[in-house]
């Protein structure tokens, strides 16, 4: 009985974590299957009178939602808030269901990251199709460069989190394919991503404490990289797509946003339109902010202010903000307690890449940031062991 329960509970955090690469309206299917199956597994162990576990950071996700809902009262478009209020929702049970699939065989680590890998791997043979490239950027079966870039960036994170359980083939197979993924996404953010993570890898810092020395060496091997990598942007523009995208941003005018004087690409231009309104929305509602989702009601329905502070700021006020991200450091508590380098990288990249995206409601950036937050939790109780298990493929 306790074999067959570790095995459903790995075959619901596979399909779980695979189904985040379903996320459009001719393949959302995929992802209602997986949760409506995690949703009877759940409510199983209620009937059961099974324990169902909750994790802190649950709590603070739950609070920040009932503002949300509140939010609703004063929003400009109700719809909109609403339907976001249902999105959240869905959200939340999701939480659920992968903190009560994790065990002491660690079936949620294990499996999650394979359902990750295994979206992975199904994108690579579409990259090779023209009907999954979108203004010459590849995205998948997400329909979202950012997204298939993101979920790559995961990968290579739980990939080197999880090296020591991992065999060598398995390894290089997900640093491999999901670099060449974020390549195929031109995505900036992803390959900045890919490269300091790797450096962080090779420097060996992942296994070394947060000490000042180890800082200070981090520091100057990102200043390295990164100082390289600017001073040859003119030859590597010419070389790939994405490279040229960070060309781009080097040409940009933020004095003048006018099409003919900004200088940079145009989504970055957007961006930066966005930013602007959202924050001058935040000065007029300071504390409320407009109601949830409803930036939605200044350019458009299908625009969004592509920056989670300023969203959270302009649509639930400074009180929203501070709800969200107390949910947010409640999940990496644990880093700072285990000091690994490598985690505390995690924490800060995904940080600054809320300056770039809206993360707040968002499955495929919630649920794998809450398998990281059990990978990190499992470490320090590693640390003193000597016991080196390997994760079969």
């Amino acid at each position: 009985m306790i074999t067959y329960n570790v095995r459903l509970k790995m075959g619901l955090s596979f399909l779980l974590f695979f189904s985040l690469f379903f996320n459009t309206q001719s393949n959302v299917i995929v992802f209602y299957l997986a949760f409506t199956l995690n949703l009877i597994y759940v409510f199983s162990c209620v009937l059961s009178r099974l324990k169902v576990k909750i994790e802190p950071f649950v709590y603070f996700y739950c609070v920040f939602l009932l503002w949300g809902i509140l939010s609703i009262i004063w929003s400009r478009n109700v719809d909109l808030a609403i339907n976001m209020s249902l999105r959240m929702v869905l959200l939340l049970l999701s939480m659920i269901f992968t903190i009560n699939l994790n065990n002491k065989d660690e079936s949620l680590i294990k499996a999650g990251y394979y359902g990750l890998l295994l979206g992975i791997i199904l994108n690579v043979p579409l990259t090779f199709s023209d009907a999954y490239y979108i203004s010459g950027r590849f995205s998948g079966t997400t329909i979202n460069p950012n997204h298939i870039s993101l979920f790559s960036g995961f990968v290579i994170f739980l990939t080197i989190l999880n090296k020591r359980f991992l065999e060598k083939s398995v390894f290089l197979l997900a640093i491999i394919l999901s670099s060449y993924l974020i390549f195929q996404t031109g995505s900036r953010k992803g390959l900045l991503l890919a490269l300091v993570a790797v450096s962080i890898y090779l420097f060996k810092l992942d296994e070394k404490k947060a000490t000042l020395s180890y800082s200070v060496v981090l520091c100057l091997a990102g200043f390295t990289i990164l100082f390289i990598f600017f001073t040859n942007l003119d030859y590597l523009s010419t070389i790939h797509p994405t490279f040229f995208r960070f060309y781009e941003l080097t040409q940009v005018n933020v004095s003048d946003l006018s099409r003919e004087g900004f200088g940079g690409d145009s989504s970055t231009r957007w961006r930066l339109i966005f930013i602007v309104e959202a924050y001058n929305i935040f000065l007029k509602y300071p504390v409320t902010g407009i109601g949830l989702d409803n930036f939605k009601t200044i350019f458009s329905e299908e625009l969004y202010s592509h920056n989670n502070y300023v969203e959270l700021l302009s649509t639930l006020g400074f009180v929203g903000l501070i709800l969200y991200y107390l949910f947010y450091f409640s999940i990496f508590k644990y880093v700072f307690r285990n000091r690994n380098v490598f985690c505390i990288f995690i924490m800060l990249f995904f940080l600054s890449m809320d300056f770039a995206m809206v993360s707040y409601f968002e499955r495929m950036y919630i649920l794998p940031l809450i398998l990281i937050y059990f990978t990190t939790k499992r470490e320090r109780p590693l640390e003193s062991s000597t016991y080196n298990k390997r994760i079969p493929l």
